[in-house]
């Protein structure tokens, strides 16, 4: 077993790799501080006599390598395929060179953390697991002839799993006719587990004991042999044939300024109490309105809704429906920023302060403040990146890749919510998807810096880019204000 330690990020883990029932161990796997972030990779070598230990191995020393010389200022994505690349030139050159070798290659997995996020990529079938709070968030998708037929719902995972066609993959480093790596970028949170592992780990296990397994792992130096211990029972009382399994586990302690979209951050304990209040005060209140309606039918078949009227107006024609959990969630005493808000307060922002309450429910309303203050974080955003001076480069750098990634990450929310929301939305969601992909497209140029009197600022490219974004922020803040609800 080997330990996991960074200096660039708080962080705990640990490496654990066996032979199996193989006659070696051909998986290989590494950890590296790179100008990139903190680098983990496990590679899974293939190959008769002693090509899949060796193709692991260049493996992972080529990739390592390569990321340890690239430049801070390459963009991960990019900066993951060029150690592809040289991985897979270095296998190539080696079977060239030494014809017994011929027919090696490997897969790899590996992740790169980074205060913005944490960058993933694969090539073949050798797995990342992200678990939030013990939950599957986040796994690579495998590059297999079965993981295809599954990507199409021609096979189930566990039928995948296993086929006697799982270990025939589709990309991979060395002799596979495509080397070209899947990237990823996810978000963390402290507390988030990220398992790599080879096929021989997955392969053994249902997918749902697999996860549950991952997650109880709490003394890793302790649980993890173990667990490989629990691989190797399994295997051997299978025939004793089982392959290589290898796998790296790293418990983040911090967050990334990339946020999970709203769907993962609502899984925190601290909306879970305010959710199901909600839900059940909804439920309650459904129950007691049907239930007035059953009890005094002809109070509902008046002419209309005067003072002696026991229910309220809707404030128009429309066609009564059930609650959804949509609709539980702005009904909350607090928005996704935590910032108190009632309908009536909402009511008066919208129609100014002397202006009586609408009669339209607050569920209809609430998602508009929401919306809002997403719009005003962002804008936020923009005017610092816009007057961004710091005395040091590597400052500013810093400074302004964390904007530029908070400004995407935070107007791909916008565009969920919009989603999300539908009809009830002030925003059309076309307009903000035209505004994120302007953002994500032109990001680059947000991060780059040069000096000006004695301050490193945005270059001007980047500037105008800025000034751009500024310009459809604010279109989208007077369509919200022209259109305050639907």
């Amino acid at each position: 077993m080997v330990k996991i330690s960074s200096d660039l990020f708080p962080l705990m883990g640990f490496i654990e790799s066996r032979q199996g029932g193989r006659a070696e161990n051909q998986d290989d796997a590494g950890y590296a501080e790179t100008p990139q972030g903190f680098l983990l990779v496990v590679c899974d070598g293939m190959g008769g006599g002693p090509g899949g230990k060796t193709a692991s191995l260049i493996a992972k020393t080529e990739i390592i390598r390569t990321l340890q010389q690239m430049p801070p200022q390459v963009p991960a994505q990019e900066a993951f395929k060029r150690a592809a690349q040289a991985a897979d030139l270095a296998l190539k050159n080696r079977m060239h060179a030494e014809p017994r070798l011929a027919g090696m290659g490997s897969t790899f997995v590996a992740i790169l953390l980074r205060k913005s996020s944490a960058i993933i990529a694969h090539a073949g079938d050798s797995r990342c697991y992200r678990l939030h709070r013990g939950r599957m968030v986040f796994r690579t998708r495998d590059h297999s002839l079965v993981g295809e037929l599954v990507s199409k719902r021609a096979l189930t995972e566990e039928q995948a799993r296993t086929s006697p066609q799982s270990n025939l993959i589709t990309r991979g480093l060395g002799s596979v006719s495509n080397s070209q790596p899947e990237v990823d970028e996810v978000p963390y949170s402290p507390g988030d587990r990220f398992v790599l592992c080879t096929d021989g780990v997955w392969g053994m296990m249902e997918q749902r004991q697999l996860l549950k397994r991952f997650k109880s792992l709490v003394k890793l130096n302790e649980d993890m042999p173990r667990m490989a211990d629990e691989i190797d029972r399994l295997g051997f009382s299978q025939g004793g044939h089982h392959d290589n399994h290898t796998f790296a586990v790293i418990d983040v302690r911090a967050a990334s300024t990339l946020r999970d979209p709203l769907s993962v951050r609502l899984l925190q304990p601290r909306w879970l109490v305010p959710l199901s209040v909600v839900l059940l005060m909804l439920l309650a209140g459904g129950c007691i309105v049907a239930w007035q309606c059953s009890s005094a039918p002809t109070i509902i078949r008046g002419a209309g809704v005067g003072a002696g009227s026991e229910l309220p107006s809707s404030g128009g024609n429309s066609p009564s429906r059930l609650f959804t959990p949509e609709d539980a969630l702005p009904s909350s005493s607090a928005d996704s920023f935590g910032n108190a808000s009632t309908s009536a307060d909402t009511s008066r922002t919208a129609h100014g302060d002397d202006s009586p309450p609408e009669t339209t429910s607050s569920a209809s309303r609430l998602p508009h403040s929401h919306e809002v203050q997403m719009l005003e974080e962002i804008r936020r955003n923009v005017r610092n990146l816009r007057d961004l001076k710091c005395e040091k480069q590597d400052e500013a750098v810093k400074r302004s890749d964390q904007l530029a990634e908070d400004i995407c990450s935070r107007l791909r929310d916008l565009r969920n919510t919009c989603d999300s929301l539908k009809e009830r939305s002030t925003l059309r969601r076309g307009s903000v998807e035209q505004v994120y992909l302007y953002a994500e497209r032109y990001k680059g140029y947000l991060k780059k810096v040069r000096p000006t009197d004695g301050h490193f600022v945005i270059i001007d490219r980047g500037r105008r880019v800025v000034e751009h974004l500024q310009q459809e922020l604010d279109r989208l803040v007077e369509t919200h204000k022209n259109h305050p609800t639907h």
